[in-house]
Protein backbone atom coordinates (compact mmCIF):
# COMPACT_ATOMS: atom_id res chain seq x y z
CA UNK A 1 0.00 0.00 0.00
CA UNK A 2 1.22 3.51 -0.81
CA UNK A 3 1.32 5.41 2.50
CA UNK A 4 0.90 8.69 0.64
CA UNK A 5 -2.72 7.65 0.01
CA UNK A 6 -3.50 7.55 3.74
CA UNK A 7 -5.21 10.60 5.21
CA UNK A 8 -3.80 11.60 8.57
CA UNK A 9 -6.75 13.39 10.08
CA UNK A 10 -5.60 12.89 13.67
CA UNK A 11 -8.32 14.18 16.00
CA UNK A 12 -9.45 16.91 13.60
CA UNK A 13 -13.08 17.35 12.63
CA UNK A 14 -13.75 16.73 8.94
CA UNK A 15 -16.60 17.93 6.73
CA UNK A 16 -18.27 17.06 3.46
CA UNK A 17 -17.95 20.27 1.43
CA UNK A 18 -15.46 18.39 -0.77
CA UNK A 19 -14.19 14.85 -1.36
CA UNK A 20 -11.05 15.18 0.78
CA UNK A 21 -11.99 12.08 2.80
CA UNK A 22 -14.38 10.44 0.33
CA UNK A 23 -13.54 7.30 -1.62
CA UNK A 24 -17.07 6.22 -2.56
CA UNK A 25 -20.52 7.77 -2.22
CA UNK A 26 -23.69 6.00 -3.34
CA UNK A 27 -27.32 7.13 -3.09
CA UNK A 28 -26.42 10.34 -1.25
CA UNK A 29 -26.76 14.01 -2.19
CA UNK A 30 -24.35 16.70 -1.01
CA UNK A 31 -26.33 19.71 0.23
CA UNK A 32 -25.32 23.19 1.34
CA UNK A 33 -28.17 24.30 3.62
CA UNK A 34 -29.08 27.99 3.65
CA UNK A 35 -29.18 29.53 7.16
CA UNK A 36 -32.57 30.46 8.61
CA UNK A 37 -33.34 34.18 8.73
CA UNK A 38 -34.76 35.06 12.15
CA UNK A 39 -36.97 38.14 12.57
CA UNK A 40 -34.98 41.38 12.97
CA UNK A 41 -33.95 42.07 16.55
CA UNK A 42 -34.20 45.78 17.50
CA UNK A 43 -31.32 45.52 19.98
CA UNK A 44 -28.93 43.99 17.44
CA UNK A 45 -26.15 46.43 16.46
CA UNK A 46 -26.12 47.62 12.88
CA UNK A 47 -23.16 49.04 11.04
CA UNK A 48 -20.66 48.28 8.31
CA UNK A 49 -17.77 45.86 8.63
CA UNK A 50 -18.97 44.23 11.83
CA UNK A 51 -16.86 41.67 13.71
CA UNK A 52 -18.07 39.15 16.30
CA UNK A 53 -15.68 37.59 18.83
CA UNK A 54 -16.87 34.90 21.24
CA UNK A 55 -14.81 34.36 24.36
CA UNK A 56 -15.69 32.74 27.71
CA UNK A 57 -19.42 32.87 27.04
CA UNK A 58 -19.44 36.53 25.98
CA UNK A 59 -19.98 37.75 22.42
CA UNK A 60 -18.12 40.97 21.66
CA UNK A 61 -19.32 43.03 18.69
CA UNK A 62 -17.35 45.73 16.87
CA UNK A 63 -18.74 47.83 14.03
CA UNK A 64 -18.59 51.19 12.31
CA UNK A 65 -20.86 53.87 13.69
CA UNK A 66 -21.47 57.46 12.68
CA UNK A 67 -22.01 60.38 15.02
CA UNK A 68 -24.58 61.81 12.63
CA UNK A 69 -26.83 58.80 13.30
CA UNK A 70 -27.48 60.08 16.83
CA UNK A 71 -28.96 63.36 15.70
CA UNK A 72 -32.70 63.17 16.33
CA UNK A 73 -32.65 59.40 16.91
CA UNK A 74 -31.22 59.08 20.41
CA UNK A 75 -32.40 62.05 22.49
CA UNK A 76 -30.78 60.63 25.63
CA UNK A 77 -27.35 61.32 24.13
CA UNK A 78 -26.00 64.57 22.72
CA UNK A 79 -22.96 64.47 20.46
CA UNK A 80 -20.50 67.07 21.67
CA UNK A 81 -19.01 69.66 19.28
CA UNK A 82 -16.03 68.54 17.26
CA UNK A 83 -17.02 64.88 16.95
CA UNK A 84 -17.95 64.15 13.37
CA UNK A 85 -18.21 61.23 10.98
CA UNK A 86 -17.22 57.65 11.71
CA UNK A 87 -16.27 55.95 14.95
CA UNK A 88 -15.64 52.37 16.07
CA UNK A 89 -18.52 51.12 18.22
CA UNK A 90 -18.67 48.23 20.69
CA UNK A 91 -21.53 46.08 21.98
CA UNK A 92 -21.78 42.74 23.75
CA UNK A 93 -24.16 39.89 24.44
CA UNK A 94 -24.31 36.72 26.53
CA UNK A 95 -26.59 34.71 24.26
CA UNK A 96 -26.22 36.46 20.92
CA UNK A 97 -29.85 37.64 20.84
CA UNK A 98 -30.01 40.78 22.96
CA UNK A 99 -27.02 43.11 22.72
CA UNK A 100 -26.03 45.84 25.17
CA UNK A 101 -24.03 48.94 24.38
CA UNK A 102 -22.01 49.46 27.58
CA UNK A 103 -21.01 52.95 28.76
CA UNK A 104 -17.34 52.91 27.82
CA UNK A 105 -17.02 56.72 27.79
CA UNK A 106 -13.44 56.46 26.55
CA UNK A 107 -14.03 59.76 24.75
CA UNK A 108 -15.84 62.82 26.03
CA UNK A 109 -18.03 62.76 22.95
CA UNK A 110 -21.51 62.25 24.42
CA UNK A 111 -21.95 58.76 22.92
CA UNK A 112 -21.45 55.83 25.34
CA UNK A 113 -20.06 52.86 23.40
CA UNK A 114 -17.33 54.54 21.33
CA UNK A 115 -14.13 52.49 21.23
CA UNK A 116 -12.23 54.75 18.80
CA UNK A 117 -13.04 58.17 17.38
CA UNK A 118 -11.25 60.95 15.53
CA UNK A 119 -8.01 58.97 15.38
CA UNK A 120 -5.86 58.13 12.39
CA UNK A 121 -5.72 54.54 11.19
CA UNK A 122 -8.82 53.07 12.85
CA UNK A 123 -10.95 52.90 9.69
CA UNK A 124 -12.72 49.52 9.46
CA UNK A 125 -11.35 48.29 12.80
CA UNK A 126 -11.34 44.46 12.74
CA UNK A 127 -10.19 42.61 15.90
CA UNK A 128 -9.39 38.95 16.56
CA UNK A 129 -8.50 36.78 19.53
CA UNK A 130 -4.87 35.74 19.13
CA UNK A 131 -4.48 31.97 19.56
CA UNK A 132 -0.74 31.98 18.96
CA UNK A 133 0.68 29.89 21.86
CA UNK A 134 3.59 32.33 22.12
CA UNK A 135 1.38 35.42 22.37
CA UNK A 136 1.90 37.33 25.66
CA UNK A 137 -1.30 37.79 27.71
CA UNK A 138 -1.17 41.57 27.38
CA UNK A 139 -1.56 41.22 23.59
CA UNK A 140 -4.14 38.42 23.46
CA UNK A 141 -6.65 40.67 21.68
CA UNK A 142 -5.33 42.14 18.44
CA UNK A 143 -6.80 44.17 15.61
CA UNK A 144 -5.99 45.56 12.20
CA UNK A 145 -7.41 48.78 10.79
CA UNK A 146 -6.70 51.43 8.19
CA UNK A 147 -6.82 52.20 4.49
CA UNK A 148 -4.22 52.81 1.81
CA UNK A 149 -4.51 56.61 1.65
CA UNK A 150 -3.70 56.79 5.37
CA UNK A 151 -0.56 54.73 4.89
CA UNK A 152 -1.87 51.18 5.17
CA UNK A 153 -3.01 48.88 7.95
CA UNK A 154 -2.20 49.68 11.57
CA UNK A 155 -1.88 47.10 14.33
CA UNK A 156 -3.49 47.19 17.77
CA UNK A 157 -3.24 44.90 20.80
CA UNK A 158 -4.54 44.61 24.34
CA UNK A 159 -5.27 42.21 27.18
CA UNK A 160 -9.08 42.56 27.06
CA UNK A 161 -11.83 43.17 24.50
CA UNK A 162 -11.83 46.99 24.86
CA UNK A 163 -8.27 47.78 25.94
CA UNK A 164 -6.64 48.06 22.52
CA UNK A 165 -3.54 50.20 22.10
CA UNK A 166 -1.72 51.03 18.89
CA UNK A 167 1.31 48.74 18.52
CA UNK A 168 3.35 51.35 16.66
CA UNK A 169 2.76 54.73 15.07
CA UNK A 170 3.41 53.47 11.55
CA UNK A 171 1.41 50.84 9.66
CA UNK A 172 2.38 47.22 10.23
CA UNK A 173 1.32 46.54 6.62
CA UNK A 174 2.29 49.65 4.62
CA UNK A 175 0.38 50.32 1.42
CA UNK A 176 2.39 50.11 -1.77
CA UNK A 177 1.55 52.93 -4.25
CA UNK A 178 1.62 50.31 -7.00
CA UNK A 179 -1.51 48.74 -5.49
CA UNK A 180 -3.53 51.89 -6.03
CA UNK A 181 -6.40 52.69 -3.68
CA UNK A 182 -7.01 49.59 -1.56
CA UNK A 183 -7.64 48.24 1.95
CA UNK A 184 -10.94 50.13 1.89
CA UNK A 185 -13.23 47.42 3.30
CA UNK A 186 -13.03 44.71 5.98
CA UNK A 187 -9.42 43.50 6.07
CA UNK A 188 -9.25 40.34 8.20
CA UNK A 189 -6.39 38.93 10.26
CA UNK A 190 -5.92 35.84 12.42
CA UNK A 191 -3.37 33.44 13.84
CA UNK A 192 -3.36 30.34 11.65
CA UNK A 193 -2.77 27.04 13.42
CA UNK A 194 -2.70 25.50 9.94
CA UNK A 195 0.07 27.71 8.56
CA UNK A 196 1.85 28.50 11.83
CA UNK A 197 1.80 32.26 11.29
CA UNK A 198 -0.41 35.34 11.22
CA UNK A 199 -2.48 35.73 8.06
CA UNK A 200 -4.09 38.87 6.66
CA UNK A 201 -6.46 39.02 3.70
CA UNK A 202 -6.88 42.64 2.61
CA UNK A 203 -8.89 44.35 -0.08
CA UNK A 204 -7.19 45.10 -3.36
CA UNK A 205 -8.58 46.27 -6.70
CA UNK A 206 -6.57 44.21 -9.17
CA UNK A 207 -6.47 40.48 -9.72
CA UNK A 208 -3.35 38.38 -10.16
CA UNK A 209 -3.43 39.03 -13.92
CA UNK A 210 -3.70 42.81 -13.44
CA UNK A 211 -7.38 42.89 -14.37
CA UNK A 212 -9.45 45.51 -12.55
CA UNK A 213 -11.63 43.73 -9.98
CA UNK A 214 -12.49 43.86 -6.32
CA UNK A 215 -10.68 40.96 -4.66
CA UNK A 216 -8.20 40.28 -1.84
CA UNK A 217 -4.48 39.86 -1.40
CA UNK A 218 -2.83 37.67 1.23
CA UNK A 219 0.19 38.43 3.43
CA UNK A 220 1.65 36.42 6.31
CA UNK A 221 3.79 37.25 9.33
CA UNK A 222 5.62 35.34 12.09
CA UNK A 223 5.18 38.17 14.63
CA UNK A 224 2.33 40.48 13.45
CA UNK A 225 4.93 43.19 12.70
CA UNK A 226 6.95 41.97 9.72
CA UNK A 227 4.78 40.86 6.80
CA UNK A 228 5.48 39.05 3.56
CA UNK A 229 5.00 40.44 0.09
CA UNK A 230 1.41 39.99 -1.05
CA UNK A 231 0.13 37.18 -3.18
CA UNK A 232 -3.25 37.29 -4.86
CA UNK A 233 -5.16 34.03 -4.58
CA UNK A 234 -7.82 33.12 -7.12
CA UNK A 235 -11.12 33.75 -5.37
CA UNK A 236 -13.20 35.44 -8.05
CA UNK A 237 -15.04 34.05 -11.02
CA UNK A 238 -14.32 35.93 -14.29
CA UNK A 239 -15.87 39.39 -14.18
CA UNK A 240 -16.92 38.95 -10.54
CA UNK A 241 -16.29 41.47 -7.76
CA UNK A 242 -15.92 40.35 -4.13
CA UNK A 243 -16.18 43.19 -1.65
CA UNK A 244 -14.89 41.23 1.36
CA UNK A 245 -13.55 37.73 1.96
CA UNK A 246 -14.34 37.26 5.69
CA UNK A 247 -12.02 34.26 5.69
CA UNK A 248 -11.15 32.73 9.07
CA UNK A 249 -10.35 29.33 10.57
CA UNK A 250 -13.61 27.62 11.49
CA UNK A 251 -13.65 27.45 15.28
CA UNK A 252 -14.58 23.73 15.40
CA UNK A 253 -12.02 22.74 12.76
CA UNK A 254 -9.21 25.27 12.68
CA UNK A 255 -7.40 23.60 9.79
CA UNK A 256 -10.23 24.73 7.49
CA UNK A 257 -10.81 28.34 6.46
CA UNK A 258 -14.38 29.40 5.76
CA UNK A 259 -15.42 32.73 4.28
CA UNK A 260 -18.71 34.43 3.46
CA UNK A 261 -17.69 36.97 0.82
CA UNK A 262 -20.08 39.64 -0.44
CA UNK A 263 -20.50 39.65 -4.22
CA UNK A 264 -20.95 43.10 -5.76
CA UNK A 265 -22.80 43.89 -9.02
CA UNK A 266 -22.17 47.48 -10.02
CA UNK A 267 -24.22 47.17 -13.20
CA UNK A 268 -27.29 46.18 -11.14
CA UNK A 269 -27.53 49.23 -8.96
CA UNK A 270 -24.57 48.03 -6.82
CA UNK A 271 -26.70 45.11 -5.57
CA UNK A 272 -24.97 42.52 -3.39
CA UNK A 273 -25.42 38.98 -2.13
CA UNK A 274 -23.43 36.56 0.02
CA UNK A 275 -21.38 33.62 -1.21
CA UNK A 276 -19.59 30.73 0.51
CA UNK A 277 -15.95 29.71 0.24
CA UNK A 278 -13.65 27.08 1.79
CA UNK A 279 -9.92 26.41 1.85
CA UNK A 280 -7.77 23.64 3.30
CA UNK A 281 -4.45 25.43 2.79
CA UNK A 282 -5.18 29.17 2.57
CA UNK A 283 -4.08 29.26 -1.07
CA UNK A 284 -6.53 27.12 -3.01
CA UNK A 285 -10.21 27.86 -2.61
CA UNK A 286 -13.42 25.95 -3.17
CA UNK A 287 -16.63 27.72 -4.15
CA UNK A 288 -19.04 24.78 -3.72
CA UNK A 289 -22.04 26.69 -5.08
CA UNK A 290 -20.13 27.86 -8.11
CA UNK A 291 -20.99 31.28 -9.41
CA UNK A 292 -24.13 31.51 -7.25
CA UNK A 293 -25.22 33.02 -3.95
CA UNK A 294 -25.43 31.21 -0.63
CA UNK A 295 -27.70 33.87 0.90
CA UNK A 296 -29.81 35.80 -1.60
CA UNK A 297 -30.98 39.39 -0.94
CA UNK A 298 -34.62 38.39 -0.45
CA UNK A 299 -37.89 40.21 -1.23
CA UNK A 300 -37.37 43.40 0.77
CA UNK A 301 -36.74 46.36 -1.59
CA UNK A 302 -33.99 47.80 0.64
CA UNK A 303 -32.03 44.54 0.38
CA UNK A 304 -31.38 45.36 -3.29
CA UNK A 305 -29.92 48.76 -2.55
CA UNK A 306 -26.28 49.78 -2.85
CA UNK A 307 -23.90 47.53 -0.85
CA UNK A 308 -26.58 46.34 1.56
CA UNK A 309 -25.75 42.66 2.12
CA UNK A 310 -22.82 41.77 4.34
CA UNK A 311 -22.48 39.30 7.18
CA UNK A 312 -20.56 40.11 10.34
CA UNK A 313 -17.13 38.50 10.46
CA UNK A 314 -17.19 35.13 12.29
CA UNK A 315 -20.07 32.87 13.28
CA UNK A 316 -20.85 32.61 16.99
CA UNK A 317 -22.39 29.70 18.87
CA UNK A 318 -25.88 30.63 20.08
CA UNK A 319 -27.08 27.24 21.29
CA UNK A 320 -25.94 23.71 22.06
CA UNK A 321 -26.24 22.75 18.40
CA UNK A 322 -26.72 26.18 16.80
CA UNK A 323 -24.48 28.91 15.50
CA UNK A 324 -25.40 32.27 14.03
CA UNK A 325 -24.28 34.86 11.53
CA UNK A 326 -25.46 38.47 11.73
CA UNK A 327 -26.58 40.64 8.85
CA UNK A 328 -24.98 44.00 9.47
CA UNK A 329 -27.80 46.21 8.13
CA UNK A 330 -31.16 44.55 8.71
CA UNK A 331 -30.92 43.24 12.28
CA UNK A 332 -31.54 39.71 10.96
CA UNK A 333 -29.73 36.85 12.70
CA UNK A 334 -29.11 33.86 10.45
CA UNK A 335 -29.09 30.63 12.45
CA UNK A 336 -27.76 27.27 11.31
CA UNK A 337 -26.57 23.95 12.69
CA UNK A 338 -23.05 23.58 14.01
CA UNK A 339 -20.96 22.31 11.08
CA UNK A 340 -24.04 22.96 8.96
CA UNK A 341 -22.33 24.37 5.88
CA UNK A 342 -22.56 21.03 4.06
CA UNK A 343 -23.98 17.56 4.60
CA UNK A 344 -24.42 14.23 2.86
CA UNK A 345 -28.13 13.40 2.72
CA UNK A 346 -29.99 10.15 2.23
CA UNK A 347 -33.70 10.20 1.43
CA UNK A 348 -36.15 7.34 1.69
CA UNK A 349 -33.74 4.95 0.01
CA UNK A 350 -30.56 3.70 1.65
CA UNK A 351 -27.28 5.37 0.74
CA UNK A 352 -23.71 4.89 1.88
CA UNK A 353 -20.43 6.74 2.22
CA UNK A 354 -16.99 5.09 2.37
CA UNK A 355 -13.93 7.06 3.38
CA UNK A 356 -10.50 7.01 1.89
CA UNK A 357 -7.82 5.26 3.94
CA UNK A 358 -7.45 7.09 7.26
CA UNK A 359 -4.69 6.55 9.78
CA UNK A 360 -6.22 5.93 13.19
CA UNK A 361 -4.67 8.14 15.85
CA UNK A 362 -6.75 7.81 19.02
CA UNK A 363 -10.19 8.27 20.49
CA UNK A 364 -13.73 7.23 19.72
CA UNK A 365 -15.43 7.89 16.39
CA UNK A 366 -17.82 10.82 16.69
CA UNK A 367 -20.41 12.00 14.15
CA UNK A 368 -22.73 14.95 13.83
CA UNK A 369 -25.75 13.18 12.39
CA UNK A 370 -29.50 13.80 12.21
CA UNK A 371 -32.16 11.33 11.05
CA UNK A 372 -35.87 11.42 10.54
CA UNK A 373 -38.04 9.59 13.08
CA UNK A 374 -37.98 6.55 10.81
CA UNK A 375 -34.41 7.03 9.64
CA UNK A 376 -31.25 5.11 10.47
CA UNK A 377 -27.47 5.48 10.63
CA UNK A 378 -25.02 2.60 10.98
CA UNK A 379 -21.21 2.46 10.86
CA UNK A 380 -18.69 -0.15 9.78
CA UNK A 381 -14.91 0.07 10.11
CA UNK A 382 -12.88 -1.64 7.43
CA UNK A 383 -9.26 -2.56 6.91
CA UNK A 384 -7.38 -0.52 4.34
CA UNK A 385 -8.25 -3.13 1.68
CA UNK A 386 -12.00 -2.72 2.34
CA UNK A 387 -12.59 -5.90 4.37
CA UNK A 388 -14.60 -5.38 7.56
CA UNK A 389 -12.66 -5.33 10.84
CA UNK A 390 -13.97 -8.06 13.17
CA UNK A 391 -16.17 -6.55 15.86
CA UNK A 392 -16.75 -3.43 13.75
CA UNK A 393 -18.88 -5.00 11.01
CA UNK A 394 -22.05 -3.30 9.81
CA UNK A 395 -24.24 -6.03 11.29
CA UNK A 396 -22.65 -5.35 14.70
CA UNK A 397 -23.35 -1.60 14.52
CA UNK A 398 -25.92 0.10 16.68
CA UNK A 399 -28.76 1.37 14.46
CA UNK A 400 -28.80 5.02 15.51
CA UNK A 401 -31.78 7.32 15.02
CA UNK A 402 -32.01 10.81 16.45
CA UNK A 403 -30.24 14.15 16.16
CA UNK A 404 -26.86 14.43 17.86
CA UNK A 405 -24.00 16.88 17.56
CA UNK A 406 -21.68 14.25 19.06
CA UNK A 407 -22.92 10.71 18.44
CA UNK A 408 -20.26 8.16 19.40
CA UNK A 409 -20.42 5.14 17.10
CA UNK A 410 -21.23 1.95 19.00
CA UNK A 411 -21.01 -1.75 18.21
CA UNK A 412 -22.30 -4.86 19.96
CA UNK A 413 -20.29 -6.61 22.69
CA UNK A 414 -18.69 -3.32 23.77
CA UNK A 415 -16.22 -3.08 20.87
CA UNK A 416 -14.47 0.28 21.13
CA UNK A 417 -12.18 2.26 18.80
CA UNK A 418 -10.16 3.39 21.79
CA UNK A 419 -9.64 -0.15 23.10
CA UNK A 420 -9.67 -2.31 19.98
CA UNK A 421 -7.82 -0.27 17.35
CA UNK A 422 -4.07 0.38 17.23
CA UNK A 423 -2.50 3.80 16.84
CA UNK A 424 -1.30 4.18 13.25
CA UNK A 425 -3.68 1.50 11.95
CA UNK A 426 -5.00 2.37 8.47
CA UNK A 427 -8.75 1.94 8.10
CA UNK A 428 -11.82 2.98 6.17
CA UNK A 429 -15.10 4.28 7.57
CA UNK A 430 -18.33 3.05 5.98
CA UNK A 431 -21.59 4.82 6.88
CA UNK A 432 -24.92 3.37 5.76
CA UNK A 433 -27.88 5.69 6.20
CA UNK A 434 -31.51 6.26 5.34
CA UNK A 435 -33.58 9.46 5.84
CA UNK A 436 -30.44 10.95 7.34
CA UNK A 437 -28.08 13.94 7.14
CA UNK A 438 -24.38 13.54 7.97
CA UNK A 439 -22.51 16.79 8.77
CA UNK A 440 -19.10 15.90 10.19
CA UNK A 441 -16.96 13.28 11.86
CA UNK A 442 -13.80 13.04 13.95
CA UNK A 443 -11.89 10.67 16.18
CA UNK A 444 -12.51 12.40 19.48
CA UNK A 445 -9.81 11.88 22.08
CA UNK A 446 -11.75 13.65 24.86
CA UNK A 447 -15.40 12.65 24.91
CA UNK A 448 -17.58 15.23 26.65
CA UNK A 449 -21.01 14.09 25.57
CA UNK A 450 -22.72 11.17 23.86
CA UNK A 451 -25.59 11.03 21.46
CA UNK A 452 -29.07 9.99 22.49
Amino acid sequence: MNNSEIKKTGNRREFFFDDFCTAECHGLVRRFPVPVANPPEPAQPRGYYMTMLQDNGMIHCYYRGNFNDYTGHHPEFTVKPGFLGEYTAYARSFQGIKFLKPPLFLYDCGVPNVLYAMEKGVHNFCPFYDENPACPPEQRYKAIAGVSDLGGLYGFAGSDPVGFKRIQETPVIPADPAWGYCMDSQNVTFWSELEGCYVCYFRINKGADGQEMRTVAKVTSPDFIHWSKPEIPTLNYPGENLYVSLLAPYYRAKHIYIGTPTRYFEDRGSATDISLIFSRDGKNFIRPLGNAAWIKPGPQPEAWQNRYNYLAYNPVQTGTAEMSYYHIQSGVRYSMRLDGYACLSAGGDTGEWISKRIEYDSGELEFYVATGAGGSFRVELQNADGTPIPGFRLENSRNFYGDSVAYIAEWENGTSCRNDLKKGQPLRIRCVMQDCDLYSFKFNESINQKGK
